[in-house]
């Protein structure tokens, strides 16, 4: 079912669908955009942490540890990260209405993949990897200083996994929610 040819044909006031292609579109440009600076980010913080392993030459292993993991767990996030650009770019192919509610609810369902179970993983091991890579100079404070530098680190990745992260998953299913609940709108009105 094509939704252009049918609008067309409408006579009766019916949804706007260019409204919605209009919103489809900006979702799929906002995606995009911060897939691209979420690669520069990690990318560019994956060469800084090595650069900093190479010009410091940590003489513990803990610290080559903690790099090592720190940049695997941004790597790891990337590769599987960017498996959604195809399903981005499908977003701009509105010739079948059926096809494209089935990618939209792939990337949902990639989303929330993403939001849970990548980002559970991205945390521990950056948790991790940080962790190991101060042990070092840790070490080397007095206790009062060492607790307090773990418990900083700690408490603000803590803050991010239970304050921002949630707030950021929340939004963006609200966002694709809305418009899968839109085009579920437009069908159905084109049905009956």
């Amino acid at each position: 079912m094509d939704f252009n040819d049918i609008w067309k044909a409408r006579a009766v006031p019916g949804p706007d669908v260019q409204a919605l292609y209009s919103k489809i579109k900006n979702y799929r440009t906002r995606r995009l955009r911060r897939l691209v600076l979420t690669n520069i980010c990690l990318v560019l913080t994956s060469v800084f942490i090595a650069s900093i392993g190479f010009w410091i030459q940590p003489e513990r292993l803990t610290t080559w540890a903690g790099i090592l993991v720190a940049i695997l767990a941004m790597v790891t996030f990337l590769l599987v990260y960017n498996r959604m650009i195809p399903l981005y770019r499908a977003l701009d192919d509105h010739s079948d209405s059926h096809r494209f509610m089935d990618t939209l609810l792939t990337v949902k369902k990639k989303e929330a993949f993403l939001n849970r179970q990548m980002m559970n993983l991205y945390f521990f091991l950056l948790s991790l990897g940080l962790a190991l890579y101060m042990y070092e100079y840790v070490i080397r404070m007095e206790l009062k200083w060492a607790v307090l530098t773990y418990t900083v680190m700690f408490a603000w990745i803590g803050f991010n996994w239970w304050v921002i992260r949630p707030r950021q998953i929340r939004k963006e299913q609200e966002k694709i929610s809305s418009i899968i609940t839109r085009l579920e709108e437009v069908q159905g009105q084109f049905k009956g």
